[in-house]
């Protein structure tokens, strides 16, 4: 009897303490729209993203963990092929032969807890490489860095931190990618 109800209520308590953290979907990681004020400068031709994601964090100062459930190459490629397509970034998304290739490599995930401050936050450092396939120029290699918190119980805050890092770099990329004002190669040397 009694010993029944007290494992259900630690079970329970457990459960909500430590709660359970659902893995994200593609739509959770697009950007609803660009930055206000921003005009995204339409890129004519085909595009074919590539993209690569570490599988866990990199150098954390909080705790080591795998984010598969909650982004990983493919997310992340749909993400941004989904966002170019809402935002008319590109002509078209393309597979296979494509005007331009752009590559995204997520270089590090850092995640962090501020207690007293954001809570649990990651960082994402990336670099954002487009090339014409035509010449095989590189228009634009830069580092675009996306950033991301979320209050709340671990395992429940690490979802929206992760969603709302994806989204800053992604609305960060598209920019640095459709941005004609400046040049956009601070990356490569890299």
């Amino acid at each position: 009897g009694s010993s029944r109800i007290s494992f259900l209520t630690i079970s329970i308590l457990v459960a909500f303490v430590f709660g359970c953290a659902s893995p994200t979907k593609v739509t959770d990681l697009v950007p609803q729209s660009f930055f206000p004020g921003v005009n995204v400068h339409k890129m004519e031709g085909s595009v074919n993203v590539r993209t690569m994601v570490p599988t866990g964090t990199t150098d954390p100062t909080y705790v080591s963990m795998d984010v598969t459930e909650w982004i990983d190459s493919n997310k992340l490629k749909e993400a941004i092929e989904l966002s170019i397509t809402q935002q008319g970034v590109f002509s078209e998304v393309n597979q296979g032969q494509a005007d331009y290739i752009l590559e995204v490599w997520v270089d590090k995930i850092q995640n962090m807890l501020e207690i007293t401050g954001e809570g649990f936050i990651f960082d994402f450092t990336s670099v954002w490489r487009l090339t014409n396939t035509k010449d095989n120029k590189i228009i634009v290699c830069d580092f675009v860095k996306g950033h991301g918190a979320s209050r709340g119980l671990a395992r429940r805050a690490y979802p929206p931190s992760i969603s709302a890092a994806t989204i800053d770099m992604i609305q960060k990329g598209l920019f640095s990618v459709s941005d004609q004002s400046q040049s956009h190669l601070t990356a490569i040397s890299s």
